[in-house]
């Protein structure tokens, strides 16, 4: 399914830097049967995939370009667009929005930094230049152009500095502030236009009424079509204007959604709640069979144990305790220390060192994770096991990077390597053989009966024939 690797390719490639870590997410994406099972019969989720990646590749390439560059501005563009795309799917990518605005807070703190340091060193370069006697008619020009020539020098011997400082004359309040807004308006401003635009283009290609008539008002309904055509589904109450497009997208349509969303109590037998999916312990939900003569055809919608567990455990626990561990040896040992016995904890100085360079990408992937599970931890109605999967591509993207984290700093310690790599082996070849053990419930190959409850690995898997 080209958009299920589409998936798989757009995060490796901007997340995951190692070599490594890069094929084992390709590898455990792959492997995944609740995420192929969803690219190959659900269209609507599969594209809501694809748009979850965009928008984490394009944060980070907003966040790695220079600002006010032709990189940058297009960066914005691709990620409102898929802001408002993803949104335009489901309204729990809402988490998503909440990720990409953390992360470019996280850029602005960072920038400002860069700038107010570099502010500061320009004013000591000032201070420390000698001072001549300039004449009267001299003396404007030549204090400007010291100020220019220390301002110049001091960018010059600061790289960070001189690729942020876009906007000349500006203190790095003004600076940091001006970008926020540019950013914001861009990225909201497309967000709204792109949902704005795909209601309006629905209720254009599709004005006729259906089954859902019976949520909504008679001012609403009047607006639609009757199935053949032949004139307005319902008649305009007395003494009530026609609803503008405006008010039946705004004021009708989408509160009356997700009111009744909401409102839904009748109970699922293959319901499942939030706290059962990390470790793939969720009820099994049946997409389609046909059984003839003990002979049956069946799709299943489970997910890969393997990959499913071991992104929870290693990829968000681990990425926990590492960001833990890293903090308490950089809090513990002062730096002078660290130096004298960098020989016996070379392990622990590469750790620290990975761990740094990777904080960004670390904190934004475990933002995500949470952005994309809490909005069902929060509904009331019934959930399923595939409402997790969003989660767990930043859950298997924090994995990925989690070992490439382990291999790099790992090179001071022979076991602790070796340990890794043959971790790394045994999850790649896991993963494999239980995805071809459950591939028949993805591609519907037939099996006996027998053969179907073997693969019901788990309790829960099969608990679906009570409901709560």
């Amino acid at each position: 399914m080209p958009t299920h690797r589409d998936t798989q390719f757009m995060s490796t490639l901007l997340i995951v830097r190692g070599w490594r870590g890069w094929c084992l997410v390709a590898w455990f994406v792959l492997c995944d049967t609740a995420f192929l099972i969803e690219s190959r019969y659900l269209l609507t989720d599969a594209i809501l995939f694809f748009f979850d990646c965009a928008i984490l590749g394009g944060s980070f390439a907003i966040v790695e370009s220079t600002p006010y560059s032709i990189s940058w501005f297009v960066a914005l563009v691709l990620t409102g667009i898929s802001l408002g795309s993803a949104m335009s799917i489901k309204f729990t990518a809402m988490g998503l929005v909440g990720t990409v605005a953390v992360h470019q807070l996280f850029s602005l703190l960072s920038r400002y930094s860069e700038l107010h340091t570099a502010h500061k060193q320009a004013r000591l370069a000032l201070l420390k230049k000698p001072k001549a006697a300039p004449s009267r008619a001299t003396e404007t020009t030549t204090t400007t152009t010291t100020t220019t020539k220390a301002t110049n020098a001091t960018k010059a011997t600061t790289p960070s500095a001189r690729s942020n400082d876009s906007v000349p004359g500006m203190s790095p309040e003004a600076t940091i502030l001006v970008d926020a807004l540019v950013r914001g308006t861009i990225l909201v401003g497309i967000m709204l236009f792109i949902m704005y635009a795909s209601w309006v283009v629905h209720m254009v290609l599709l004005p006729y009424s259906g089954a859902g008539d019976i949520f909504h008002t008679p001012e609403f309904l009047h607006s639609l079509q009757r199935k053949d055509g032949s004139g307005p589904a319902r008649e305009l109450p007395a003494g009530k204007q026609p609803m503008t497009l405006h008010e039946r997208i705004f004021g009708e349509l989408i509160p009356v959604m997700h009111s009744v969303n909401m409102g839904l109590q009748t109970k699922h037998p293959f319901a499942s709640y939030w706290y059962s999916w990390p470790l793939a312990q969720f009820r099994a939900v049946l997409y389609w069979q046909q059984v003839t003569k003990g002979i049956g055809m069946w799709i299943w919608l489970v997910g890969n144990p393997v990959v499913w567990a071991s992104a929870f455990v290693i990829g968000i626990v681990g990425s926990v305790v590492l960001a833990a561990v890293g903090a308490t040896y950089v809090a513990a040992a002062s730096r002078s220390a660290r130096r004298r016995s960098f020989s016996e904890q070379r392990t622990m100085e590469m750790l620290a060192r990975q761990l740094g360079s990777n904080s960004s990408a670390i904190a934004v992937l475990l933002i995500g994770y949470l952005g994309n599970l809490v909005p069902y931890v929060l509904v009331p109605r019934e959930t399923w096991n595939y409402h997790y999967l969003p989660a767990l591509l930043y859950a298997v993207l924090l994995l990925g990077l989690v070992l490439d984290v382990l291999l790099k700093a790992s090179h001071g310690s022979v076991t602790l390597h070796a340990t890794t790599k043959l971790l790394l082996v045994a999850l790649v070849c896991s993963a494999g053989v239980l995805f071809a053990y459950l591939s028949p419930w993805v591609y519907a190959f037939p099996m006996t009966q027998a053969q179907t409850d073997a693969r019901m690995l788990f309790k829960a898997w099969s608990d679906w024939r009570t409901v709560d």
